[in-house]
């Protein structure tokens, strides 16, 4: 990778172009989270598919906050939980989902709708 004028040349690296992708997608897929997964119109299939998933009480509660593009720290504050305890939460979601971060985790959810 070197840099041009104004932009990274990535042609040389696919691990470098993969990782900018990767974060492209995260972006897109955070800032319009909300109107992807708004949870007020889908929370009845939202309700089936966490089911199915078997996830808790509360995970269930976070999986809805995270598909709504809130951080970490909104999402403890909203549930009244530590940072950890989310932390804790997102990556039981992403294991029993088989996802590895939050924008895979956001991208399945959106291929099931």
């Amino acid at each position: 990778m070197k840099k041009t004028a104004l932009w990274y040349d990535f042609s040389g690296s696919p691990a470098a172009s993969f990782l900018l992708f990767h974060g492209i997608i995260v972006i897109f897929l955070v800032f319009l989270g909300k109107r992807i997964m708004s949870v007020n119109s889908n929370i009845s299939f939202l309700e089936d598919i966490f089911q199915r998933y078997e996830l808790t009480k509360r995970e269930k509660e976070t999986a809805f906050l995270l598909l709504e593009g809130l951080t970490n720290n909104k999402i403890a504050e909203n549930l009244s939980l530590s940072t950890v305890t989310v932390k804790s939460h997102a990556t039981s979601i992403y294991r029993k989902f088989k996802v590895k971060s939050r924008a895979e985790f956001m991208a399945k959810m959106f291929k099931e709708r």
